[in-house]
């Protein structure tokens, strides 16, 4: 990850951004949270849905606090000025949208990208190609 950042940041041309949604912090000492064991519930009971279901959701549960620690480390070591880290709520999609568009207005406002400008020999050469298309 690092590595990426360093290779992109002598040129300046990009600034890379991670996103990563995150679920909210368990309630209780479950991973599936208040919200989500109904909703596994229901899939394991419909049998239209029951193929939704994954059993590794349960066994995986007792982890819980030990995924969040790692996931934790891994942002703070990982993130960086040139390359930072947006956490994007994974319950709240509108305000995920909201996130990702202000980190772009942002990048977009620094890089200050313009359209291309054209030597005027090269601008000769595209007055050229207009006149043979528009004399077809």
């Amino acid at each position: 990850m690092n590595l990426k950042e360093y290779m992109a940041t002598p040129n300046k041309q990009i600034q890379l951004s991670d996103f990563s949604t995150h679920v909210k912090d368990k309630p209780d000492d479950s991973t599936l949270t208040d919200e989500l064991i109904p909703d596994s519930v229901e899939r394991l009971k419909d049998t239209k849905k029951n193929w939704e279901f994954s059993f590794s959701d349960v066994e995986e549960r007792q982890y819980w606090d030990d995924y969040q620690k790692i996931f934790e480390e891994m942002i703070t070591h990982t993130s960086t000025d040139v390359s930072p880290w947006y956490i994007l709520p994974a319950d709240d999609e509108w305000y995920s949208r909201y996130i990702i568009s202000s980190v772009m207005i942002d990048v977009l406002d620094q890089i200050d990208p313009q359209y291309p400008t054209f030597s005027d020999e090269e601008q000769e050469r595209i007055d050229e190609a207009i006149q043979t298309l528009e004399n077809e």
